[in-house]
């Protein structure tokens, strides 16, 4: 029989402070610089039309498209037509944002997330959502798209050459090229933590058990830390399917997004938008240092290096 309450104490103990993701996406304050968030292809015009059509209400579904953005690699948000300053441009329902609460209510391991959530704080509540979040990556990979998630789970890169990120890299790569950085023990704590969760997971759920298990923790988590808004009603990380599509430049902001009483997610524009107009996106603290922006986000806002370049430039940005 496994002890729930020695697991949850000693995933807090392996994850520290370093797990709990020290920069969150929220609506009240600017980023300096443009930069990219990972996406599909914009060539999967079904897998964003699902997306729209799943997450969005009804009532403002058609007021935004996905396709390449203009401001480097990936794919944006942009407006279908004209919007007036504080117009509505769609709502995301609440049942759609995936957030610790959907891990807690899992029908299989529901009482195991609850226990880490409520006992580990911050970190161990991100904890449960990442494992959630596997579970069901998985769930859709492996049982003909059966997760109730299944439209946003198809836009997750969550496999390992899906995405850059150090939880990716190998251990020797850390150790050759990383000893050095003034990063090291802050990447070195972020993968010991998630891989020490991904074991736990692997204990708790046997589909979670296996190489492809392993890649789905890390996936879960590399989608977390680089796309999740805070849920300050849970104090915890939240994925908003479609606003995360959005690229986030504050010299060109021009959406905003609140919870409503509901727990809707509200996105309204900042000013008068052209049709056809590349929707911007906003982050918050400002003070945010860019090594660690690395660290959790797997690139450097402003930068055209890769993250790979940027270590073996051995860049002043994360080598002191």
């Amino acid at each position: 029989m496994i002890n729930l309450r020695v697991l949850v104490l000693s995933a807090m103990m392996a994850l520290g402070s370093a797990f709990v993701a020290p920069f969150s996406r929220l609506s009240k304050s600017l980023y300096k610089y443009a930069f990219r968030l990972p996406s599909v292809s914009s060539d999967d015009d079904e897998i964003f039309h699902d997306l729209m059509e799943w997450s969005t209400d009804p009532e403002y579904l058609g007021n935004v498209y996905i396709s390449k953005s203009c401001i480097g690699g990936g794919n944006g948000l942009f407006a279908s037509r004209e919007f007036q300053k504080g117009e509505i441009l769609f709502v995301v329902p609440s049942d759609k944002c995936l957030t610790v609460k959907n891990a807690m209510a899992d029908e299989d391991y529901g009482g195991f997330f609850s226990e880490l959530a409520e006992q580990g704080g911050s970190a161990g509540k991100k904890a449960a959502l990442g494992g959630y979040l596997a579970q069901e990556l998985l769930k859709n990979e492996d049982s003909d798209n059966s997760s109730p998630w299944s439209p946003y789970l198809k836009v997750l890169p969550w496999k390992p050459n899906d995405q850059e990120h150090f939880l990716w890299w190998s251990d020797e790569d850390i150790e050759d090229k990383l000893y050095d950085a003034n990063i090291c023990d802050e990447v070195i704590a972020l993968r010991s933590g998630t891989e020490y969760v991904a074991e736990i997971m692997g204990d708790i759920n046997p589909n979670l058990d296996s190489d492809e298990g392993f890649d789905a923790i890390h996936g879960a988590f590399v989608s977390i830390h680089s796309r999740a808004f805070q849920d300050d009603v849970n104090d915890c990380s939240k994925l908003i399917p479609l606003l995360d599509m959005g690229q986030h430049y504050a010299n060109a902001l021009s959406i905003d997004h609140e919870s409503d009483s509901k727990g809707n997610v509200v996105v309204t524009a900042l000013k008068d938008i052209a049709a056809d107009e590349e929707l911007f996106n906003k982050y918050t603290d400002d003070d945010f240092e860019l090594d660690r922006f690395a660290v959790y986000y797997g690139f450097v806002p402003g930068e055209k290096q890769t993250l790979q370049e940027i270590v073996d430039s051995q860049s002043p940005i994360i080598f002191a």
